[in-house]
C-alpha cells in the first residue's frame, strides 16, 4: 500500500501549501514519489517517500553532498521544513522534498549536442565532488562480487518474472565468466576514488532541446571512480555506443578520467551482465520482469 504523504506535506508549512499532490510512481525499489502542482497545473516540487529499509542516515548524508552542488541549476533543491531538517521520517520512514526537475529524458537515440551538454553536466557534479583519495574501483568488486554469488541452480519465481530468470539462467553464465576474467586484473588496482552517482541512467537526464535542465535521483550516491557513472549514462542509450564521444566530451568540459577509455568500456561492457544476474540474485519484484528482459536483449547478437 502507498503512504500517505499528507501528513508529511504538513510539516514543510508554508512551502508546501496550496501545492496539489499527485502520485508519478517511483521504481523497482519500493520508493514512491509525489509531484506537488500549483492550482493552474505548473509542477514545483517532488516529494519522495524513500524505501522502508533505507537509513534516514544515509540519506541526510546523501543531502550533505547533493549540497555541494547548489551551483549546478539542474541539479534539484533539497528543501528543509521549518526546524532545519531535510529528511522527515513518519511512520518508520524517510522523506524528503526538492524541487521539481523540468524537461525530458531522452528515450531514443541522443544527439551529438546532447551527448555533449550530458558529459559536460556529469564533469561538473564530479569536479565538486573531487577528493585525493585512491583504492580499488568498488564498481570492480561489486561485479565480481555479484559473480561470486551466481548461483545457475537458484529456485525459480512464478510469472512473468520468473520467464525471464529462466531466460537469465541459460544465457548469462558465459557472459559472467568472461567478465570476471576481464574485472579480475583491476581488482587491487589503485585509482581515484571520489562519491559518484553510480546509478546514473539515461531517463535520470532530462533535457530542454539540447541543453540538461535536470539531474535526478541521488539515492546510490557513494564513493566510486567516475567512470562508472560515464560507462552507465553513456552505455545506456539505445543503438550504438555513445561512451567514446561522451568520454571526449567529459574530458573538453574539464572531467577527470585518468584512466584509459579501455576502464570505462570494461565496466560499460560487464554492467550489463551483472545488473541482470543482481536482478536475477536480487528475486524481483515482479514488475522488474521489462528491466531485466531489456537487459537481456542487450546481450543478445
Amino acid at each position: 500500500m502507498s503512504p500517505n504523504p499528507l501528513p508529511v506535506v504538513a510539516r514543510y508549512g508554508a512551502r508546501t501549501a496550496g501545492l496539489r499532490w499527485e502520485p508519478v510512481g517511483g521504481g523497482f525499489s519500493g520508493a514512491a514519489v509525489w509531484r506537488g502542482t500549483e492550482p493552474d497545473g505548473t509542477p514545483r516540487l517532488a516529494l519522495k517517500a524513500w524505501p522502508a529499509d533505507f537509513p534516514p542516515s544515509r540519506l541526510a548524508a546523501i543531502h550533505a553532498r547533493v549540497a555541494l552542488l547548489t551551483h549546478l541549476p539542474y541539479v534539484p533543491r533539497v528543501h528543509a521544513t521549518p526546524g532545519g531538517d531535510t529528511v522527515v521520517v513518519v511512520a518508520g520512514r524517510a522523506w524528503d522534498l526538492s524541487s521539481w526537475a523540468d524537461g525530458e529524458p531522452e528515450r531514443g537515440e541522443p544527439s551529438a549536442a546532447r551527448v555533449s551538454s550530458a558529459a559536460a553536466a556529469l564533469a561538473a557534479v564530479h569536479a565538486a565532488w573531487r577528493t585525493s583519495a585512491t583504492g580499488p574501483a568498488p564498481a570492480v568488486l561489486r561485479r565480481l562480487g555479484v559473480i561470486a554469488d551466481w548461483d545457475a541452480n537458484r529456485p525459480v519465481p512464478a510469472g512473468p518474472f520468473g520467464d525471464a530468470v529462466r531466460r537469465a539462467l541459460r544465457t548469462l553464465p558465459p557472459f559472467l565468466a568472461v567478465a570476471r576474467s576481464a574485472l579480475q586484473p583491476w581488482a587491487a588496482r589503485p585509482v581515484p576514488l571520489q562519491p559518484c552517482l553510480v546509478d546514473v541512467w539515461p531517463e535520470h537526464v532530462r533535457f530542454s532541446g539540447n541543453a540538461v535542465v535536470g539531474l535526478i535521483d541521488f539515492g546510490a550516491v557513494q564513493t566510486d571512480h567516475v567512470a562508472v557513472d560515464l560507462a552507465r549514462l553513456f552505455g545506456g542509450f539505445p543503438g550504438p555506443s555513445r561512451l567514446g564521444a561522451g568520454l571526449a566530451a567529459y574530458r573538453a568540459a574539464g572531467g577527470r578520467c585518468d584512466e584509459s577509455d579501455a576502464f570505462a568500456q570494461l565496466l560499460a561492457d560487464t554492467g550489463v551482465a551483472c545488473a541482470a544476474a543482481a536482478w536475477v540474485a536480487r528475486g524481483g519484484p515482479p514488475s522488474a520482469a521489462p528491466r531485466l528482459t531489456a537487459l537481456l536483449d542487450r546481450l543478445s547478437p
